[in-house]
């Protein structure tokens, strides 16, 4: 006997794919079952338990999202009875979706650019919410791996705001080819519309607070945060720069478009950025009429600074800076 049964539109919150496919393929030798794309995307699943479950011998498959809808915090799994066969399709991101989704991409100038997505399941996607662009050093650092080194997946679900990790591009340099940011004209250029595409995407698929974007970076990401900023002062409410240095960014070119806020971040023992680096970049803020908070961390070498609480120390300067709060030139030590 064989019995094929297809799902084809979102159940609502609540429901299972089992409630369906499972009781119609579960015991019934050959039974085929098909799950296509948001079948199961019902607003406010919230269940990481098997979703599908097949008869001996059935054959289950899952189309790409069929397990993603606004409100599910976990990408649906498949259970197949004895001798089954399971297709599964790797889940993407689809709009209003909670989740992380480590292996997003999008189109911009002819190249694929790479992205890390991260939607807790604590941000009622109902309503417009914060959004922080978190930008990974060169070399060894990625979107796969700056939550490793910062927790700042953990503040995300905390403060109820969205992230995303998008990815560095590779460049040559004389030591090899790299991931870096921003390190050649052409390559800001680049990244800028990186940047200017992944907005313009996420807001999209997610109700964004166009009043709470937020940018921070770390090393290299955090010198291209402080170009980002400059270049799209008039979208990104503030910027924290973590163990950087300016580059190119001079007097001239932060002495132009919107004085955003921005929080600097450095260990005094930092060995691949002096700190006087930081300390000059905090003085050309302040020339240029920037309010600036600046945060030195004795001790503290080219690393993030977790032993001083510093994600709650940067959430706390974003949330009380939206793009349209009141700016005045300040300086603040820790």
């Amino acid at each position: 006997m064989t019995a094929m049964l297809v799902v084809a539109g979102g159940m609502p919150g609540g429901a299972r794919a089992a409630d369906l496919a499972g009781d119609a393929a579960t015991g019934i030798a050959g039974g085929n079952v098909t799950v296509s794309a948001a079948a199961m995307g019902g607003a406010g699943n919230n269940t990481s338990a098997p979703m599908v479950a097949g008869g001996a011998g059935s054959n289950v498959t899952m189309s790409a999202a069929a397990a993603r809808g606004a409100g599910n915090d976990s990408v649906a799994t498949v259970a197949a009875g004895s001798a089954a066969n399971v297709a599964v399709a790797s889940a993407t991101a689809v709009a209003g979706g909670a989740g992380i989704f480590p292996d997003e991409t999008i189109q911009v100038g002819g190249q694929e650019r790479e992205y890390r997505l991260v939607a807790p399941a604590t941000v009622d996607l109902s309503k417009p919410a914060p959004l922080v662009f978190a930008f990974h050093g060169m070399g060894g650092q990625s979107k796969d791996n700056m939550e490793d080194s910062t927790g700042l997946n953990e503040l995300a679900g905390e403060h109820k705001f969205i992230l995303v990790y998008p990815g560095a591009s590779v460049l040559q340099i004389p030591a090899g080819l790299v991931k870096t940011w921003a390190m050649t004209p052409e390559q800001a250029a680049g990244d800028v519309a990186f940047f200017d595409a992944l907005l313009k995407k996420l807001e999209g698929e997610y109700k964004i607070d166009g009043n709470r974007v937020y940018v921070t970076g770390m090393s290299n990401g955090a010198y291209f945060a402080n170009l980002v900023g400059r270049e799209r002062s008039a979208v990104i409410a503030a910027v924290a720069a973590h163990s950087s240095e300016m580059g190119e960014i001079d007097l001239e070119a932060l002495d132009t478009g919107r004085k955003f806020p921005v929080m600097l971040i450095h260990g005094a023992d930092d060995p691949i950025f002096p700190v006087v680096t930081a300390r000059e970049a905090r003085d050309l803020y302040l020339a240029t009429g920037h309010e600036v908070k600046y945060v030195e961390v004795p001790g503290l070498g080219h690393a993030w600074a977790t032993k001083v609480d510093i994600n709650e120390q940067i959430w706390d300067f974003f949330s009380s800076h939206p793009l349209n709060g009141a700016v005045k030139a300040s300086a603040k030590a820790n």
